[in-house]
């Protein structure tokens, strides 16, 4: 290998005239705007910014290969997420080179200096054009001197040794004109530093092309009567201009090799070496080396998916090849054999009209879209959708039972996160659950939740798929800021029309009103009303136009009243007809949407709920008054006089209704019922001390992860055995053993003092 030294300025032209291109081994650009500002820091800062490997084609075999080149506009809105094939001359160029191990880097110095980068705003939808912006790099002459000096009117800059400098920043040109306010036009376009008339100038004719880009104001503030000034500024700019055009900033090896074959090798023994790459990306670089069209076809399918307003990568595709061709999930480069990409080739796309992967993929997106109504937002793992593929692959239905099927498959394993960690044996254990040993022909022709789901081996993967009404509820208590909030949000209005119109998530309560001075001293607000505000009862979808121009923070009642049909408006976001708006019954608006939500997602999940404990959907909690933060012999005379009075009210026999432990009051229930304050404070353990159960023995005794342990006893059966996030727990019929139990929890984790209300 040789090693050499060229410059940007170089790099530039050779992409400008397609002498530098990528071989097809190479996958998608992925840096986003930080890395770019990164990688100019460190040009900036004389830090290595690594080797590059380029491949130096023979001439007689530049014809032989598909290149691509490289991208010179970056635009997720468009096919400029695309690398464009490279036309094959007529005659072999006389140069050709492509890179082998750079391309994120070179691709990057290009954007930044000659052209653009246009990326949707972070948590933007796919289907709103408005969302994408176009950036460019930015160079700070000043770099953090306005910081330090500007606005003080110092003479005196920070040496740059000493300085946090802030060089390179990638902005759109609204972002500059914020940036370059008041006067201070300190940032600079990095491309217009690429022109020729800034090399070689003499010093008397740099300043003067400096100064035609300095506003007056930065040039009175920083400049004017400050030589020394001046000349730290003009050696900013003239480092910038040296970094581009003659300084020796990229470094690089060179081979020459004749054979694809070989490259490919060479490629993969490097990024495997360096665990650059993942397993996908080397397993693409094995079969591109085989099967020269896989990029575009690749490409072309993921282009056709964002039509359809998803989003997937090549990673993604690769797995889903995998999968359906029957290979192994678990895999390591050396594994695949021709055999595997040969099939995967056959596989991919048929001429004869069969069904293949490529129509597989894009048939399950169109039942996403037209039939489940599932918006990419949602999708927060897409192997969720791999098992679907499948099963329409192998030929396999999917009718109206089906969807529903379907549809429950999908959101619990996403709210359940299922897919969170080992999912290559998951998905391995899914495929073998739906297909005869050893010939992967569909046992059944329907999509069949219960079916996939019993083949699952991974016992606490398996547990998780085990919903009911206990897992709903729990899915309600997500907060706004939280990603799953909107897949929930989304279940309970599945019917909106996704794919054509953007949804804001919105309170229902605006949170500026739900302040401690809007209600009684009576309510306890930090521990009854904060707790509940940001959470799922309290939040809808609504339009843009609504929750921005209409609605705001009015309070809810008030919107409602003027709306122009107040009824729809209720049973649009499920809200009972009897249900006080006011603000100050929030309390009890909470509860009641709570209940009512959670017959929603049982009904849209066509969920059965196991009622064997006694439990009834319409039961609610008691606590409207400030129990939960005080001592029962600090609280004052009126608040405890309340207190006692509920209680009195509900208790009709010796059974237990509710329990306080430490400083806090945990439950007080609407009816008698040990069981029901037994299972609410094992709920509670599961979720405040979920990390202590699995290293404490005790613990250990009580929550298990399979519903049919041994260790629950031969009396228990499975009916009183209840699951709840992950863990199950039984409820026995003794009373006093579910006492016994709740006693030892308390010793065991020192929660402090307690009390049974009776």
């Amino acid at each position: 290998m040789k090693y050499q030294t060229t410059t940007i300025y170089k790099i530039v032209q050779q992409v400008n005239n397609g002498t530098i291109c990528l071989p097809a081994i190479q996958r998608k650009y992925v840096w986003d705007e930080s890395k770019i500002e990164n990688l100019f820091d460190s040009i900036y800062a004389d830090y290595p910014i690594g080797t590059f490997l380029i491949w130096d084609i023979p001439n007689e075999k530049i014809n032989d290969y598909q290149f691509y080149e490289l991208l010179r506009e970056y635009n997720e809105l468009s096919d400029g997420m695309f690398n464009k094939k490279r036309p094959r001359p007529n005659v072999a160029d006389a140069s050709l080179q492509a890179v082998l191990d750079g391309q994120q880097r070179i691709t990057s110095i290009y954007l930044a200096t000659q052209g653009s980068f246009t990326r949707k705003k972070n948590r933007a939808r796919v289907n709103n054009p408005n969302a994408y912006v176009k950036r460019y790099l930015y160079f700070n002459f000043l770099g953090n001197f306005l910081n330090n000096a500007a606005i003080e009117k110092k003479d005196v800059i920070a040496n740059e040794e000493e300085a946090s400098l802030v060089w390179f920043k990638m902005m759109s040109e609204d972002d500059v004109l914020k940036a370059n306010a008041n006067g201070c036009s300190a940032w600079y376009k990095v491309h217009d530093l690429m022109s020729k008339e800034w090399v070689d100038q003499q010093a008397e004719k740099f300043e003067s092309s400096f100064r035609s880009i300095v506003s007056d104001e930065v040039w009175n503030l920083f400049f004017e009567n400050t030589a020394a000034n001046q000349m730290k500024v003009f050696h900013c700019v003239q480092k910038l201009i040296n970094k581009l055009h003659s300084d020796p900033t990229i470094n690089y090896s060179e081979i020459s090799n004749p054979n694809l074959d070989e490259v490919a090798e060479i490629f993969i023994r490097i990024n495997s070496g360096g665990k650059v790459l993942s397993k996908s990306d080397l397993l693409f670089s094995t079969i591109v080396s085989q099967w020269e069209e896989a990029r575009e076809k690749i490409d072309d399918l993921i282009r056709d998916v964002l039509e359809l307003k998803y989003e997937i990568d090549t990673d993604f595709v690769m797995r889903a090849c995998l999968y359906l061709t029957n290979s192994p999930i678990l895999f390591k480069v050396g594994n695949f054999k021709t055999e595997t990409i040969q099939t995967i080739i056959t596989a991919f796309e048929k001429k004869d009209g069969s069904m293949d992967i490529r129509t597989a993929i894009l048939k399950t997106f169109q039942f996403l879209k037209n039939e489940l109504k599932i918006d990419n937002q949602v999708l927060k793992s897409k192997n969720v959708l791999i098992p679907i593929i499948y099963h329409i692959f192998k030929g396999g239905v999917l009718d109206k039972s089906s969807r529903a099927d379907a549809q429950n498959f999908i959101y619990v394993s996403l709210l359940q996160k299922v897919f969170g960690s080992h999912g290559d044996t998951l998905l391995t254990q899914l495929r073998e659950s739906v297909s005869n040993d050893g010939i992967f022909k569909l046992r059944n022709q329907n999509f069949n939740y219960q079916i996939l789901v019993n083949g699952i081996k991974d016992k606490q993967k398996k547990v998780l798929y085990t919903v009911n009404s206990d897992v709903v509820e729990s899915w309600l208590d997500k907060e706004y800021q939280e990603s799953d909030s909107w897949l929930v949000l989304s279940l309970i209005y599945r019917d909106l029309p996704y794919a054509y119109q953007s949804y804001d998530k919105d309170h229902l309560h605006p949170k500026s009103k739900l302040i401690a001075d809007n209600f009684p001293p009576i309510i306890n607000f930090k521990d009854q009303v904060e707790p509940k505000i940001n959470t799922i009862a309290n939040l809808c979808f609504s339009t843009e136009e609504d929750n921005r121009a209409l609605k705001r923070d009015r309070e809810l009642e008030e919107y409602v009243a003027s709306h122009t049909d107040s009824n729809f408006y209720k049973k649009f976001n499920h809200i009972a007809e009897d249900t006080s708006l006011a603000l100050v019954d929030f309390l009890q608006f909470h509860e009641q949407r709570k209940a009512k939500l959670t017959s929603v997602l049982v009904d849209q999940l066509s969920i059965l709920i196991d009622d064997s404990s006694g439990n009834s959907e319409d039961e609610n909690i008691i606590v409207n008054y400030p129990v939960q933060a005080l001592p029962i012999d600090e609280a004052d005379d009126v608040e405890q006089e309340v207190i006692d009075q509920e209680i009195n009210d509900i208790t009709l026999n010796s059974q237990l209704i509710g329990l306080r432990v430490g400083n806090f009051s945990y439950i007080v229930t609407n009816k008698p019922n040990t069981t029901e304050v037994y299972e609410r404070f094992l709920r509670f353990i599961i979720d405040n001390y979920n990390d202590l159960i699995p290293g404490n023995e005790f613990l250990n005794k009580i929550f298990k992860t399979d519903p049919n342990d041994s260790q629950f006893g031969r009396g228990i059966h499975y009916n009183r055995i209840r699951t709840y996030a992950g863990y199950c727990y039984t409820t026995y019929n003794d009373t006093a053993k579910k006492e016994t139990i709740m006693m030892e929890i308390i010793a065991v984790l020192d929660l402090g003092e307690y009390m049974f209300i009776r």
